[in-house]
């Protein structure tokens, strides 16, 4: 099932929808500004917090990822693997399973990170624009991202990074990371591992 969030949404219940419920599994954002609302925990503040796999975030494709934006950051949480089928990278399917997909959108203004990632996950078409801290950070051997066309540009800190064991796969033509460590931290980079 579908859920299409408007114009000016705000995103941080609507996760808790899809988290709790095995009917609907992806949210269509229209063209426009959706805001994360902050909540009462130290982690969730910063983020929308996605606290299961298989959860899509899906841009209108008739719309250019500038003009779909989401102000505020996204964590997504550890997902222990089954039989390790959960994160595994099928490499002749090139795709990844049970992850959290994100397509066509903006990620800016976050506080945090653009993109914490504790699990799989799969990005298509993603600009990480002007995060405090780091654009794409996967940390932990659950981490696996396969990320397409993905640019990060003005963050605080490195523009991607991969950490205690986490995998980033970077590809296609229009993948950039440029103009990050804003901050001017001597252990940020533009990609860091």
């Amino acid at each position: 099932s579908l859920l299409c969030l408007g114009v000016n949404g705000l995103l941080f219940g609507f996760v808790s929808i899809l988290s709790s419920s095995r009917n609907i599994k992806t949210i269509l954002l229209e063209k426009g500004e959706h805001f994360v609302e902050d909540s009462d925990s130290i982690i969730k503040k910063k983020y929308l917090y996605i606290n299961s796999g298989g959860i899509n975030i899906i841009g209108n494709k008739k719309y250019r990822d500038h003009e779909i934006v989401i102000n505020g950051g996204i964590y997504i949480n550890e997902i222990k693997p089954l039989k390790n089928k959960y994160y595994k990278h099928d490499q002749a399917a090139n795709t990844l399973t049970h992850c959290t997909n994100i397509e066509n959108v903006t990620i800016r203004h976050s506080k945090g990170n653009g993109l914490f990632a504790k699990g799989p996950f799969s990005l298509n078409n993603v600009l990480f624009e002007s995060c405090g801290m780091v654009g794409l950070e996967a940390s932990g051997i659950c981490a696996v991202g396969l990320c397409t066309n993905v640019r990060s540009f003005f963050s605080g800190e490195s523009g991607v990074l991969a950490s205690h064991g986490a995998s980033i796969t970077l590809r296609g033509s229009n993948t950039s990371v440029q103009y990050n460590c804003m901050t001017q931290n001597s252990t940020d980079y533009g990609l860091s591992v």
